[in-house]
C-alpha cells in the first residue's frame, strides 16, 4: 500500500497519518486502539458520525500497523481524503464559532458516554462546504474520574478568545492568529479589554482571573483553575460556554467590498452575458472542485454550487464579505466554504521544518477556477507583474474562467488615481500574450461596453 506519512502529524501520542490519493489512513498506537475500541464500544463514533459532527472512519484488517511503520499491537483506520485542509486563521467569525460550537457539542455528547477529548485544538476541525465536521478520531480517550478539562486553556487560546478579539474589541483575528498559530493568548487578550467589559461575569471568569492564574501558576495554571470536576458540573460549563459562544456575533463595520454587487458598472443585460458564460463553460466542464478567486459575497461560487459542483472554495481578503458569504452558504445549503485571505500575501508554510501547516498553494488546486473581475486588481492595485499573475492563477487549476479589465475601464482608472508607485505593464495583448504561453483559450465573451471581457481557458 503506498502513501505517504503526513508531516504534520509527528506531536499525536496517538499514532500518526498517511495520506493517500483518495484516503487518509490512521495509524493508531496500542493505547490510541484502546482509546478507539472504548469510543466505539460505549456507541459514540457511531452517534457523532450519524448525525455528520465525525468524519466517517473504516478499520482496516487486511493491513497490518506494522506494515505501515506503526505498532505491532496498533490498528489502521481509513478516512476519506477531503479536497481542501483549511486552518482557523483563514476562517471567518461565523466559521470559527460554529467550530468552537462543534467542538462543545462533541465534548458533551463523548460525557454522556464516559468519554472525552484529549485536547481542545481547532485544527481538529475541517469543513466539509459550510459544514464543520470533528476529523481526530484518536482524540477520544476514557474520562477520568471527576477530572479538569484538558483543553480548556487551549480552547480559550484557539476558539474563545479570537472570537472576544472580534466581537469585544473590534479586532479581526486572522493576521494575528496566523502568526501565532497556537491561538490569541489569554493574557495578551485580557491587557486588550477595558472597563465596562472587564466587568461582565463572563470575561472576568474566562479571560481576567483566568489571565491572572495563568500569570501565576504558569503553563499548568488551567489545571489550578478548574481543580476537580463532577460530570454534571462539566457539563454545565460546557453549556454555559456554548450558550455564550452561540450569542456572540462580529461588529458591524462598513466594507466597501460587501455592497461591491450593487456599485459594480454592470448593467442587467450585462451581468447575464457573464454569468451565463460562467454558467455555460462550467455546465460543459462539469467539475467536481471549484476555486472562486476574489469570492466577494458569493455569487459565482452560489451559481457552480447550482451546478452540482461537490466542492467550492473562495477567497476573499475582506472578512466581512467572506462572512455573508458563508452564511448564505448556510441558509441554502450550498456546498461553499469562503476563506479569508489576501492572495498577495497567502497563508505560508508554517511550523516545524514549514511543514505542520503547508501554505495555502501547496494545500489548494482545484478543477476549475475562476479568476472574475480580480486581475487588475492584483496587478494595478498590489503591483504584482501582469505575467506572473496570470501564470499562478493558472498554475491552481487545469481550467479556468478569467476576466481581463482593459486599463481605460471606469474601476482601472480609479485604481491609477489611488495608487500611483506601480509602474506596469498591463495591455490586453501582454494579457493574452501570457495566457496563451501557458494554456488554450478556449471561449471567449464581451461583457461591456468598456472592454471587460471573459476567456475560457485549459492549461496545457
Amino acid at each position: 500500500m503506498k502513501a505517504e506519512r503526513a508531516p504534520s502529524s509527528f506531536r499525536d501520542p496517538a499514532g500518526f497519518v498517511l495520506l493517500k490519493n483518495d484516503a487518509v489512513l490512521r495509524v493508531l498506537s496500542a493505547a490510541g486502539v484502546q482509546n478507539y475500541a472504548a469510543a466505539v464500544s460505549c456507541g459514540l463514533v457511531e452517534e457523532l458520525t450519524g448525525n455528520g459532527c465525525l468524519l466517517p472512519t473504516t478499520p482496516i484488517d487486511s493491513c497490518s500497523a506494522v506494515e505501515l511503520g506503526g505498532e505491532p499491537n496498533g490498528r489502521v483506520l481509513e478516512q476519506p481524503r477531503l479536497s481542501l485542509i483549511s486552518y482557523p486563521y483563514e476562517w471567518c467569525f461565523d466559521e470559527l464559532k460554529a467550530a468552537a460550537l462543534l467542538h462543545l457539542d462533541i465534548q458533551r455528547a463523548a460525557l454522556r458516554r464516559g468519554i472525552e477529548l484529549s485536547d481542545a485544538t481547532a485544527y481538529n476541525i475541517q469543513f466539509i462546504g459550510h459544514r464543520p465536521v470533528f476529523i481526530d478520531i484518536g482524540s477520544f480517550i476514557p474520562r477520568r474520574a471527576s477530572g479538569y478539562w484538558r483543553g480548556y486553556r487551549q480552547f480559550c487560546e484557539q476558539f474563545l478568545n479570537p472570537l472576544l478579539l472580534q466581537a469585544e474589541v473590534g479586532v479581526p483575528y486572522n493576521d494575528w492568529y496566523r502568526g501565532r498559530v497556537r491561538g490569541i493568548p489569554t493574557e495578551q487578550l485580557a491587557s486588550m479589554l477595558r472597563f465596562p467589559k472587564r466587568l461582565s461575569p463572563r470575561i472576568f471568569l474566562h479571560v481576567i482571573m483566568h489571565a491572572r492564574i495563568i500569570r501565576q501558576g504558569g503553563a499548568d495554571a488551567s489545571k489550578a483553575r478548574e481543580g476537580q470536576m463532577s460530570d454534571e458540573r462539566f457539563d454545565y460549563f460546557l453549556g454555559s460556554l456554548r450558550d455564550w459562544i452561540a450569542s456572540m456575533s462580529p461588529p458591524s463595520i462598513a466594507s466597501a467590498w460587501t455592497d461591491y454587487t450593487q456599485a459594480r458598472i454592470y448593467t442587467p443585460p450585462q451581468l447575464d452575458a457573464k454569468l451565463s458564460f460562467v454558467k455555460e463553460w462550467t455546465a460543459k466542464w462539469r467539475p467536481d472542485t471549484v476555486l472562486d478567486l476574489g469570492t466577494n459575497t458569493g455569487e459565482a461560487a452560489f451559481l457552480a454550487a447550482t451546478l452540482d459542483v461537490k466542492s467550492v472554495v473562495g477567497i476573499e481578503q475582506d472578512e466581512v464579505a467572506a462572512n455573508i458569504a458563508y452564511n448564505q452558504a448556510r441558509q441554502r445549503d450550498f456546498p461553499v466554504l469562503p476563506l479569508v485571505m489576501n492572495l498577495t500575501n497567502a497563508s505560508p508554510s508554517q511550523g516545524w521544518k514549514d511543514q505542520e501547516w503547508s501554505s495555502f498553494y501547496d494545500r489548494c488546486g482545484a478543477d476549475l477556477v475562476y479568476s472574475l473581475a480580480i486581475l487588475h486588481h492584483l496587478v494595478l492595485g498590489e503591483g504584482i507583474p501582469l505575467d506572473d499573475v496570470v501564470a499562478r492563477i493558472v498554475g491552481l487549476g487545469r481550467r479556468g474562467i478569467i476576466e481581463f479589465v482593459p486599463p481605460d475601464d471606469p474601476m482601472c482608472v480609479a485604481i491609477r488615481r489611488r495608487i500611483r508607485n506601480y509602474a506596469v505593464d498591463y495591455s490586453k495583448d501582454r494579457f493574452l500574450a501570457a495566457l496563451r504561453s501557458i494554456a488554450d483559450v478556449v471561449g471567449e465573451q464581451l461583457v461591456t461596453d468598456t472592454g471587460r471581457t471573459l476567456y475560457a481557458y485549459q492549461r496545457r
